[in-house]
């Protein structure tokens, strides 16, 4: 530039400034933009590593996922499957393509012969590809013996063609089967099952159960409903079995509720024991008889058990019912101790003499005990005679006694009017016998044998008898 254009042009200074303002700017924008840029690659880098390592993750779950899967596009190819795939139908993976991209052939995942019927397998597969619908749950026999569950998706929204998932349901198969097979306790027990609310609303009941639950709903009000109710609330505070004997229609039951902890109801398993029930009373019914006749009988009887506890007593052994009440479960002994009755100690160590020996024996043992009376004494024939079972074992000792105080006395006066009569038929001076009918000797007179040792052998011996063991006795008694 010249000196003369530098005067003419006098505002070049300012045009000057003006460049170099922009230039400034400039720079400044393409730094910033460059820092944009740097900025945009690094997010690049971090969400291409991100995907990367998703696409990694994924590829690990689809591959172990327990789920066999197979991805078929628009077009019919298969362009993936995964590993439990190819260990579900025992295939093996050298078959598959070394090129992920490439399409995988259909004889490499060829699965019709594994299935118990391989033409109905493949005409199902046809069918479920020319319909082109989501289809789910279709089940599928194996020829080992497994089952397994097709599901067809259709992925027509993502264009991604068709997802064919597979799963083993043998276990679950298996475990519904069990818990089908559980239900049927309960539906084809013979005893009724219900289960009710706190409310006392019927939430389950089996077929035997229809009587009780008609019992029940027939109405809201009866003494029935009342005891379930209580029964199934007591359950429900304490999950502890909680029982009880109700009658309905006509049948005895034993109610037992069980509750579940953390559940608002409770099962309650009946027991019918109509049958029982009425055996115990007519067993009732036989005892009150049986023990109506013991009670009136004029003797003693009472039964022990093999330990000397009482089981029944009369009241001619013990006349105070409430007594004869507590006496039952205890022994001889303690019954004494307490009612003061009055037994000498030599008493009851000849009872228990006499049951021990019963126990050991197992035959009827008989004595006679004295006691005192309100004028005399009284003599008591006392006996223990065993009860065994089937099986041989002691069940039970019945004990009698029986007073012979009257008998004592006739037999005393028979002795004292023999003594009488006998006294004055030894003083006749002839000879005196008194035969049975069959010649046996009941009585002779020193007359007839003076030898007293020998009038006491002779008794019950015949004529013949006596006389054929002393030949040279003459034969006046003959």
């Amino acid at each position: 530039m010249s000196i003369e254009s530098s005067i003419v042009e006098p505002d070049w200074p300012a045009r000057l400034a003006a460049a170099q303002a922009h230039a400034t700017a400039v720079e400044a924008e393409l730094a910033a933009a460059q820092t944009r840029i740097a900025a945009l690659e690094a997010q690049l880098g971090t969400a291409s590593s991100s995907a990367q390592r998703h696409a990694t993750q994924l590829a690990a779950l689809v591959q172990t996922i327990r789920l066999g899967l197979v991805l078929v596009d628009n077009d019919g190819q298969i362009r993936f499957v995964n590993q439990y795939f190819m260990e579900l139908f025992g295939l093996s993976v050298d078959q598959l393509p070394a090129d992920p991209e490439a399409p995988i052939p259909y004889s490499a995942v060829h699965i019709d012969p594994a299935f118990a019927d391989p033409a109905a397998f493949a005409s199902r597969a046809r069918a479920l590809h020319a319909a082109g619908q989501t289809v789910l749950h279709e089940q599928f026999r194996l020829a080992d013996g497994r089952l397994v569950e097709l599901d067809y998706l259709v992925l027509d929204e993502q264009q991604a063609g068709r997802l064919i998932c597979y799963r083993d349901v043998t276990e679950q198969f298996r475990h519904d089967e069990q818990l089908q097979a559980m239900s049927y306790l309960a539906e084809q027990n013979p005893n009724p099952i219900l289960r009710l609310s706190a409310k006392g609303e019927p939430i389950y009941a089996n077929a035997a159960a229809v009587p009780v639950l008609e019992a029940l709903t027939t109405d809201a009000r009866t003494e029935l409903r009342h005891h379930l109710l209580s029964l199934v609330r007591a359950a429900l505070r304490r999950p502890v079995q909680h029982q009880q004997t109700l009658a309905v229609a006509g049948q005895y039951y034993v109610f037992t509720a069980v509750a579940m902890p953390g559940q608002p109801y409770a099962t309650l398993y009946l027991t019918n024991i109509t049958a029982r029930q009425q055996a115990e009373q007519r067993l009732a019914e036989q005892r009150r008889f049986y023990e109506a006749i013991l009670n009136q009988l004029p003797i003693a009887v009472a039964v022990f058990d093999p330990e000397h506890r009482y089981i029944f007593v009369n009241p001619t052994v013990e006349p105070d019912a409430s007594v004869r009440a507590w006496m039952l479960g205890k022994t001889d002994e303690e019954a004494s101790r307490q009612h003061k009755r009055a037994r000498t100690r030599a008493t009851l160590r000849q009872r228990r003499a006499a049951f021990a020996r019963i126990l050991r024996e197992r035959r009827e043992v008989s004595w006679e005990e004295s006691r005192r009376g309100e004028q005399e004494p009284r003599h008591i024939l006392r006996s223990f005679r065993p009860m065994i079972g089937v099986g041989g074992e002691l069940q039970m000792i019945i004990s009698t006694g029986v007073d012979i105080t009257e008998r004592k006395r006739a037999e005393e006066r028979a002795a004292r009017q023999q003594e009488f009569y006998e006294s004055i038929l030894n003083l006749l001076p002839v000879d005196v016998a008194v035969f049975d009918p069959e010649h046996r000797f009941l009585f002779v007179n020193p007359s007839g044998i003076s030898n007293p040792v020998v009038r006491r052998q002779v008794i019950g011996l015949s004529s013949a008898e006596y006389f054929a063991s002393r030949p040279n006795q003459p034969a006046q008694l003959a």
